[in-house]
């Protein structure tokens, strides 16, 4: 088992939490706690995996996620690192969860390592995309990570 999984798991979690935002319109403050009292703890797959996530990073992350939402209108942002025939606010819900919340987690927490950070997102990615997404998603974390380092370092 991966080291530190239970981190891999809180990414999970606040993606699901962000996926789900997008369908009910609940707070994601509110989707924290209904995931801490439903999800916590309990099985996740046929392998009987169950989701014991760091609670305490997963709360890092929606905050960083409710942050990264009132700082930025996030088609805007998504658009300059968005380099298709499509634009970002027609790429499919859950393309746009990663991003956001791999996003979220570079600008707040630069003291990850570029490669485990973005290893993470991808695949966590894996196991929803198909290669041509989950490629994408990589070099639009890999630009992003790249220009938000540059920015602190100036």
């Amino acid at each position: 088992m991966k080291k530190n999984f239970d981190k891999t798991l809180s990414r999970l979690a606040a993606i699901q939490s962000c996926f789900q935002s997008f369908f009910d319109h609940q707070s994601l403050k509110n989707l924290e706690i209904e995931f801490n009292t439903h999800r916590f703890n309990k099985i996740l797959d046929q392998d009987r995996l169950k989701m014991n996530y760091d609670k305490i990073f997963f709360k890092e992350l929606i905050n960083y996620i409710e942050n990264f939402k009132l700082k930025f209108d996030i088609d805007q942002y998504f658009q300059k690192y968005v380099k298709l025939k499509r634009p970002f606010k027609r790429l499919d819900i859950i393309t746009k969860v990663i991003l956001i919340v791999g996003t979220s987690e570079i600008l707040n927490n630069q003291k990850i390592n570029k490669k485990i950070i973005i290893n993470e997102y991808i695949d966590i990615s894996k196991s929803f995309l198909n290669k041509p997404e989950v490629s994408m998603i990589n070099a639009i974390l890999d630009k992003i990570y790249d220009n938000t380092s540059e920015k602190k370092i100036n």
